[in-house]
């Protein structure tokens, strides 16, 4: 049975203040990424609210490392390190750090998780990107949300997301198996780290976060904000 995980670039996207809808700024479920070896590659974000939006990706079993290339809300630059087998995750926001955890945020399903009580059904095989792929299929018990997923060996090469939130597909563009060094997992040494679990009450401020899943949002705060939220400003 192909498993799935939940990337905490969903939660980013709360993070630095994507509103509403537009927080799907990558599928909330990428499947056969659990499974996958070390890999690089460029991933592409599509939806209604959001065009091309590029992340180049580090991934190793248990963390991945997202560096916004275009498109990034507000034209800032985002670094996401996410420790998904930790459910934490470390975000550099205009050269600030903060440690988040997953679940605070609002978002479902953030650790690992398998397609166990999902409908899955093979597709049969196809080109994808220059590389011969299986495809899949991943219905959730209650019908909401429909993944369908095209695998390059145990390598997700297109992901495309059908829930209450819309549709939304991202492509890994230029995917090539890659180790990478444990340090790109971690803010650099020296780095102030500000720890949200240790704010007395920045998750409650962060309320619209909550509730209704990562969706909720922060309703539309820039990362500035954020920055004089954390802050008490």
């Amino acid at each position: 049975m192909k498993k799935f995980a939940t990337p905490v670039a969903l939660v980013l996207g709360s993070a630095l203040g994507v509103s509403g809808p537009a927080l799907a700024q990558v599928p909330d479920t990428l499947p056969g990424l659990e499974n996958a070896p070390p890999f690089v590659a460029d991933v592409v974000v599509n939806n209604a609210q959001v065009k091309n939006v590029s992340y180049r990706m580090y991934y190793m079993p248990g963390k991945m490392r997202l560096e916004s290339l275009a498109g990034a809300p507000g034209g800032e630059k985002q670094l996401i390190l996410s420790h998904l087998d930790q459910n934490i995750s470390y975000v550099d926001i205009g050269g600030s750090w903060f440690k988040l955890n997953n679940n605070a945020l609002g978002a479902e399903g953030l650790n690992y998780g398998s397609t166990a009580g999902f409908r899955t059904r093979k597709l049969g095989k196809r080109t994808v990107d220059g590389k011969l792929c299986e495809g899949y299929t991943f219905t959730s018990p209650d019908g909401s949300t429909l993944v369908e997923s095209w695998m390059w060996g145990d390598y997700p090469i297109v992901s495309t997301v059908k829930n209450r939130m819309g549709v939304t597909t991202a492509k890994y563009l230029s995917l090539r198996p890659q180790s990478t060094p444990e340090s790109y997992f971690y803010p650099p040494k020296g780095a102030q780290i500000q720890d949200l679990d240790a704010m007395g009450g920045a998750a409650g401020a962060m309320g619209g976060m909550g509730g209704a899943g990562a969706a909720g949002g922060m309703g539309g705060m820039s990362p500035s904000d954020l920055q004089k939220l954390l802050n008490g400003q």
